[in-house]
Protein backbone atom coordinates (compact mmCIF):
# COMPACT_ATOMS: atom_id res chain seq x y z
CA UNK A 1 0.00 0.00 0.00
CA UNK A 2 0.80 3.52 -1.00
CA UNK A 3 2.01 5.46 2.15
CA UNK A 4 -0.18 8.33 1.10
CA UNK A 5 -3.03 6.15 1.52
CA UNK A 6 -2.43 5.45 5.02
CA UNK A 7 -4.67 6.59 7.80
CA UNK A 8 -5.63 5.97 11.34
CA UNK A 9 -8.06 6.82 14.42
CA UNK A 10 -7.10 10.47 15.35
CA UNK A 11 -8.35 10.44 18.54
CA UNK A 12 -5.13 8.85 20.30
CA UNK A 13 -3.22 11.84 19.60
CA UNK A 14 -6.41 14.59 20.86
CA UNK A 15 -4.84 16.06 24.47
CA UNK A 16 -8.65 17.32 25.43
CA UNK A 17 -11.39 15.20 26.61
CA UNK A 18 -13.80 17.79 24.83
CA UNK A 19 -11.95 17.21 21.31
CA UNK A 20 -12.59 13.39 21.78
CA UNK A 21 -15.96 13.54 22.63
CA UNK A 22 -16.43 15.78 19.54
CA UNK A 23 -15.17 13.66 17.10
CA UNK A 24 -16.92 10.65 18.91
CA UNK A 25 -20.05 12.17 18.36
CA UNK A 26 -19.48 12.89 14.67
CA UNK A 27 -18.18 9.38 14.29
CA UNK A 28 -21.45 8.15 15.68
CA UNK A 29 -23.57 10.28 13.35
CA UNK A 30 -21.75 9.32 10.08
CA UNK A 31 -22.01 5.78 11.67
CA UNK A 32 -25.66 5.93 11.93
CA UNK A 33 -27.95 3.51 10.09
CA UNK A 34 -29.88 5.32 7.22
CA UNK A 35 -28.59 8.68 8.68
CA UNK A 36 -30.94 10.65 6.20
CA UNK A 37 -34.00 8.95 7.21
CA UNK A 38 -33.64 9.96 11.00
CA UNK A 39 -31.86 13.58 10.77
CA UNK A 40 -29.02 12.72 13.21
CA UNK A 41 -29.27 15.00 16.21
CA UNK A 42 -25.85 17.37 14.75
CA UNK A 43 -27.37 20.40 16.16
CA UNK A 44 -26.64 18.80 19.51
CA UNK A 45 -22.94 18.58 18.83
CA UNK A 46 -21.25 20.54 21.42
CA UNK A 47 -20.01 24.06 19.96
CA UNK A 48 -16.33 23.66 21.29
CA UNK A 49 -12.85 25.68 20.73
CA UNK A 50 -10.81 22.94 19.37
CA UNK A 51 -7.58 22.66 21.82
CA UNK A 52 -5.45 19.86 20.35
CA UNK A 53 -2.40 21.30 18.26
CA UNK A 54 -3.61 19.61 15.22
CA UNK A 55 -0.01 20.27 13.85
CA UNK A 56 1.46 17.83 15.88
CA UNK A 57 -0.78 14.74 14.50
CA UNK A 58 0.22 12.43 12.13
CA UNK A 59 -0.46 12.25 9.00
CA UNK A 60 -2.13 9.27 9.06
CA UNK A 61 -4.61 10.79 11.99
CA UNK A 62 -4.72 13.77 10.12
CA UNK A 63 -6.28 12.34 7.04
CA UNK A 64 -8.99 9.82 9.02
CA UNK A 65 -10.01 13.47 11.17
CA UNK A 66 -10.37 14.97 7.52
CA UNK A 67 -12.94 12.97 6.76
CA UNK A 68 -14.43 12.97 9.76
CA UNK A 69 -14.77 16.96 9.92
CA UNK A 70 -15.73 17.25 6.42
CA UNK A 71 -18.24 14.71 5.83
CA UNK A 72 -19.88 16.18 9.28
CA UNK A 73 -19.32 19.98 7.86
CA UNK A 74 -21.67 18.75 4.73
CA UNK A 75 -23.97 17.24 6.88
CA UNK A 76 -24.60 20.38 8.80
CA UNK A 77 -24.94 22.38 5.41
CA UNK A 78 -27.97 19.93 4.00
CA UNK A 79 -29.69 20.06 7.35
CA UNK A 80 -29.38 22.90 8.77
CA UNK A 81 -29.39 25.41 5.37
CA UNK A 82 -31.30 27.93 6.89
CA UNK A 83 -28.99 28.86 10.33
CA UNK A 84 -25.79 30.37 10.25
CA UNK A 85 -22.52 27.53 9.86
CA UNK A 86 -20.73 27.19 13.63
CA UNK A 87 -17.83 29.13 13.26
CA UNK A 88 -16.24 26.59 16.02
CA UNK A 89 -16.75 23.92 13.47
CA UNK A 90 -15.61 25.85 10.49
CA UNK A 91 -12.35 26.63 12.24
CA UNK A 92 -11.69 22.62 13.22
CA UNK A 93 -12.20 22.14 9.34
CA UNK A 94 -10.65 24.55 7.97
CA UNK A 95 -7.22 24.15 9.80
CA UNK A 96 -7.53 20.57 9.15
CA UNK A 97 -7.80 21.47 5.33
CA UNK A 98 -4.91 23.51 5.60
CA UNK A 99 -2.72 20.94 6.78
CA UNK A 100 -3.48 19.01 4.34
CA UNK A 101 -3.87 21.17 1.57
CA UNK A 102 -7.21 20.09 0.52
CA UNK A 103 -10.50 21.99 -0.03
CA UNK A 104 -12.65 22.20 3.15
CA UNK A 105 -15.39 19.98 1.63
CA UNK A 106 -15.65 16.03 1.00
CA UNK A 107 -13.53 15.64 -1.56
CA UNK A 108 -12.81 12.06 -3.38
CA UNK A 109 -9.76 11.58 -0.85
CA UNK A 110 -11.72 11.87 2.35
CA UNK A 111 -14.88 9.79 1.05
CA UNK A 112 -12.47 6.90 -0.75
CA UNK A 113 -8.84 7.06 -0.16
CA UNK A 114 -9.09 7.26 3.55
CA UNK A 115 -12.60 6.38 4.56
CA UNK A 116 -12.03 2.45 4.60
CA UNK A 117 -10.58 -0.58 7.10
CA UNK A 118 -9.70 -3.99 6.09
CA UNK A 119 -11.59 -7.12 7.25
CA UNK A 120 -8.81 -9.54 6.51
CA UNK A 121 -5.65 -9.91 6.47
CA UNK A 122 -5.61 -12.95 4.58
CA UNK A 123 -5.94 -11.43 0.87
CA UNK A 124 -3.47 -11.33 -2.33
CA UNK A 125 -2.10 -7.88 -2.43
CA UNK A 126 -2.44 -7.94 -6.43
CA UNK A 127 -6.37 -8.64 -5.93
CA UNK A 128 -8.68 -6.60 -4.00
CA UNK A 129 -12.06 -8.02 -3.82
CA UNK A 130 -15.08 -5.89 -2.35
CA UNK A 131 -15.93 -7.91 1.04
CA UNK A 132 -12.60 -7.35 1.83
CA UNK A 133 -12.98 -3.91 2.98
CA UNK A 134 -15.89 -1.87 5.68
CA UNK A 135 -16.23 1.66 4.56
CA UNK A 136 -16.16 3.57 7.86
CA UNK A 137 -18.16 7.06 7.26
CA UNK A 138 -21.18 7.55 4.99
CA UNK A 139 -23.13 10.79 4.06
CA UNK A 140 -26.73 8.90 3.87
CA UNK A 141 -26.16 5.54 5.56
CA UNK A 142 -27.62 3.93 2.02
CA UNK A 143 -26.61 0.79 0.31
CA UNK A 144 -26.31 2.31 -2.26
CA UNK A 145 -23.83 4.91 -0.97
CA UNK A 146 -21.70 2.30 0.50
CA UNK A 147 -21.35 0.14 -2.69
CA UNK A 148 -20.13 3.07 -4.51
CA UNK A 149 -17.38 4.12 -2.44
CA UNK A 150 -16.17 0.50 -1.76
CA UNK A 151 -15.37 -0.16 -5.52
CA UNK A 152 -13.90 3.15 -5.73
CA UNK A 153 -11.71 1.80 -2.47
CA UNK A 154 -10.77 -1.48 -4.24
CA UNK A 155 -9.50 0.62 -7.07
CA UNK A 156 -7.72 3.00 -5.30
CA UNK A 157 -5.79 0.42 -3.03
CA UNK A 158 -5.07 -2.13 -5.98
CA UNK A 159 -3.22 1.01 -7.72
CA UNK A 160 -0.96 1.59 -4.54
CA UNK A 161 1.14 -0.88 -5.67
CA UNK A 162 1.83 1.03 -8.84
CA UNK A 163 3.41 4.26 -7.89
CA UNK A 164 7.13 3.51 -7.73
CA UNK A 165 9.92 3.94 -10.19
CA UNK A 166 10.25 0.60 -11.07
CA UNK A 167 6.63 0.22 -12.66
CA UNK A 168 5.91 -1.62 -16.07
CA UNK A 169 3.37 -1.43 -18.58
CA UNK A 170 2.27 -5.00 -17.50
CA UNK A 171 1.61 -3.46 -13.70
CA UNK A 172 -0.86 -0.69 -15.22
CA UNK A 173 -2.51 -3.13 -17.31
CA UNK A 174 -3.50 -5.10 -14.59
CA UNK A 175 -4.68 -2.19 -12.80
CA UNK A 176 -7.31 -0.86 -15.03
CA UNK A 177 -8.15 -4.23 -15.76
CA UNK A 178 -9.06 -4.62 -12.12
CA UNK A 179 -10.70 -0.69 -12.57
CA UNK A 180 -12.92 -1.86 -15.65
CA UNK A 181 -14.32 -4.52 -13.18
CA UNK A 182 -15.14 -2.67 -10.29
CA UNK A 183 -16.61 0.10 -12.86
CA UNK A 184 -18.65 -2.29 -14.20
CA UNK A 185 -19.99 -3.58 -10.67
CA UNK A 186 -21.21 -0.09 -9.83
CA UNK A 187 -23.35 -0.18 -13.51
CA UNK A 188 -24.59 -3.40 -11.90
CA UNK A 189 -26.93 -3.90 -9.05
CA UNK A 190 -25.06 -3.27 -6.39
CA UNK A 191 -25.56 0.74 -6.32
CA UNK A 192 -29.32 1.61 -6.82
CA UNK A 193 -29.73 4.20 -9.38
CA UNK A 194 -32.73 6.13 -7.39
CA UNK A 195 -31.36 6.04 -4.51
CA UNK A 196 -27.87 7.28 -5.76
CA UNK A 197 -29.36 9.84 -7.91
CA UNK A 198 -32.48 10.76 -5.30
CA UNK A 199 -30.66 10.51 -1.88
CA UNK A 200 -26.84 10.24 -2.32
CA UNK A 201 -26.24 12.92 -5.30
CA UNK A 202 -27.75 15.99 -3.41
CA UNK A 203 -25.13 15.86 -0.75
CA UNK A 204 -22.65 15.73 -3.18
CA UNK A 205 -23.51 19.07 -4.99
CA UNK A 206 -21.28 22.02 -4.95
CA UNK A 207 -21.17 24.35 -1.59
CA UNK A 208 -21.00 27.72 -1.08
CA UNK A 209 -18.93 28.78 2.19
CA UNK A 210 -19.35 32.54 2.84
CA UNK A 211 -17.31 34.59 4.27
CA UNK A 212 -15.19 37.92 3.84
CA UNK A 213 -15.10 36.28 -0.03
CA UNK A 214 -17.57 33.58 -0.98
CA UNK A 215 -15.92 30.77 -1.65
CA UNK A 216 -17.64 27.45 -4.06
CA UNK A 217 -15.95 24.01 -3.77
CA UNK A 218 -17.31 21.14 -6.06
CA UNK A 219 -18.40 17.92 -5.09
CA UNK A 220 -16.37 14.50 -4.93
CA UNK A 221 -15.78 13.00 -8.39
CA UNK A 222 -14.12 10.41 -9.64
CA UNK A 223 -12.02 13.13 -11.87
CA UNK A 224 -10.37 13.83 -8.44
CA UNK A 225 -8.52 10.10 -8.69
CA UNK A 226 -4.92 9.84 -8.30
CA UNK A 227 -4.63 6.59 -10.18
CA UNK A 228 -6.58 8.00 -13.18
CA UNK A 229 -4.30 10.93 -13.31
CA UNK A 230 -1.27 8.84 -13.03
CA UNK A 231 -2.12 6.19 -15.63
CA UNK A 232 -2.92 9.57 -17.77
CA UNK A 233 0.56 10.70 -17.13
CA UNK A 234 2.24 7.28 -17.42
CA UNK A 235 0.28 6.60 -21.07
CA UNK A 236 1.09 10.18 -22.51
CA UNK A 237 -2.49 11.01 -22.16
CA UNK A 238 -2.78 14.75 -22.87
CA UNK A 239 -6.33 16.88 -21.80
CA UNK A 240 -6.86 20.34 -22.81
CA UNK A 241 -10.22 20.10 -20.14
CA UNK A 242 -9.35 23.03 -17.48
CA UNK A 243 -11.71 21.12 -14.95
CA UNK A 244 -9.54 18.06 -15.23
CA UNK A 245 -6.73 20.28 -14.16
CA UNK A 246 -8.18 21.70 -11.36
CA UNK A 247 -8.90 18.91 -9.89
CA UNK A 248 -5.41 17.38 -10.17
CA UNK A 249 -3.93 20.70 -8.62
CA UNK A 250 -6.77 21.36 -5.88
CA UNK A 251 -8.41 18.26 -5.04
CA UNK A 252 -6.42 15.54 -5.25
CA UNK A 253 -4.16 15.14 -2.58
CA UNK A 254 -0.50 16.58 -2.55
CA UNK A 255 1.76 13.43 -1.95
CA UNK A 256 0.16 11.98 -5.08
CA UNK A 257 0.32 15.52 -6.73
CA UNK A 258 4.22 15.44 -7.15
CA UNK A 259 3.63 11.88 -8.17
CA UNK A 260 1.60 12.57 -11.47
CA UNK A 261 4.16 15.89 -12.05
CA UNK A 262 7.15 13.61 -12.30
CA UNK A 263 7.52 13.53 -15.76
CA UNK A 264 10.77 11.08 -15.21
CA UNK A 265 7.92 7.51 -14.63
CA UNK A 266 6.66 8.65 -18.16
CA UNK A 267 9.67 8.71 -19.68
CA UNK A 268 11.14 5.65 -18.24
CA UNK A 269 7.96 3.59 -19.58
CA UNK A 270 8.71 4.79 -22.91
CA UNK A 271 11.13 2.51 -24.57
CA UNK A 272 10.63 0.69 -27.70
CA UNK A 273 10.33 -2.63 -26.06
CA UNK A 274 7.66 -1.57 -23.92
CA UNK A 275 5.18 0.06 -26.91
CA UNK A 276 3.55 -3.11 -27.47
CA UNK A 277 2.43 -3.52 -24.08
CA UNK A 278 1.76 0.39 -23.97
CA UNK A 279 -0.84 0.54 -26.68
CA UNK A 280 -2.48 -2.32 -25.03
CA UNK A 281 -2.48 0.06 -21.82
CA UNK A 282 -4.42 2.57 -23.59
CA UNK A 283 -6.87 0.17 -24.97
CA UNK A 284 -7.71 -1.11 -21.67
CA UNK A 285 -7.56 2.73 -20.62
CA UNK A 286 -10.41 3.71 -23.21
CA UNK A 287 -12.58 0.69 -22.12
CA UNK A 288 -12.20 2.25 -18.55
CA UNK A 289 -13.49 5.89 -19.84
CA UNK A 290 -16.06 3.97 -22.34
CA UNK A 291 -17.48 1.49 -18.96
CA UNK A 292 -17.26 5.70 -17.18
CA UNK A 293 -19.36 6.94 -19.63
CA UNK A 294 -21.98 3.69 -19.14
CA UNK A 295 -22.21 4.24 -15.52
CA UNK A 296 -22.99 8.37 -15.97
CA UNK A 297 -25.63 7.58 -18.40
CA UNK A 298 -27.39 5.42 -15.72
CA UNK A 299 -26.89 7.22 -12.82
CA UNK A 300 -27.36 11.04 -14.36
CA UNK A 301 -28.37 11.52 -17.53
CA UNK A 302 -31.36 9.31 -17.38
CA UNK A 303 -32.83 11.74 -14.96
CA UNK A 304 -32.41 14.48 -17.77
CA UNK A 305 -29.63 15.82 -16.16
CA UNK A 306 -26.07 16.45 -17.81
CA UNK A 307 -24.04 17.74 -14.31
CA UNK A 308 -21.55 15.73 -12.96
CA UNK A 309 -21.38 15.97 -8.67
CA UNK A 310 -18.41 17.74 -9.44
CA UNK A 311 -20.47 20.23 -11.12
CA UNK A 312 -18.92 19.76 -14.47
CA UNK A 313 -20.66 19.17 -17.53
CA UNK A 314 -20.24 15.28 -18.33
CA UNK A 315 -20.66 14.70 -21.47
CA UNK A 316 -17.86 17.67 -22.48
CA UNK A 317 -15.33 16.11 -19.61
CA UNK A 318 -16.08 12.01 -20.90
CA UNK A 319 -15.95 13.52 -24.57
CA UNK A 320 -12.20 14.91 -24.31
CA UNK A 321 -11.02 12.04 -21.79
CA UNK A 322 -11.65 9.52 -24.31
CA UNK A 323 -10.57 11.79 -27.66
CA UNK A 324 -7.15 12.12 -25.30
CA UNK A 325 -6.98 8.47 -25.03
CA UNK A 326 -8.05 7.85 -28.68
CA UNK A 327 -5.29 10.16 -29.94
CA UNK A 328 -2.46 8.33 -27.87
CA UNK A 329 -3.43 5.29 -29.97
CA UNK A 330 -2.80 6.55 -33.40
Amino acid sequence: MHPALEHQDPKPYLTSEADVKLVDQMEDALQEPEIIRKRPRLSDLPLIHFTTDLTGLPLPALRRLYTIVTMTARLVVYFFPLIPFPRELWLLVESVSTLLDLPPVPTYAGLVLWNWERTTTDYDASVCLPRQFRVLYLLTGLEAEENFYRMMICMEYRAGRMYSHSITPLEIYSVLTQACYYLSEINSDHCDPTHFYYVVRPLYKPVTYRGEMDTEYVGPSAVQSPAIHFIDLCLGTRQSSSYGQLMRSTYVPKEFRELVEDGELALKLHTVENEWLLQRCREQLLAFRMIHRAVVQKYVEVYKTTTGTGGTELNAYLGNAIQATRRTMT
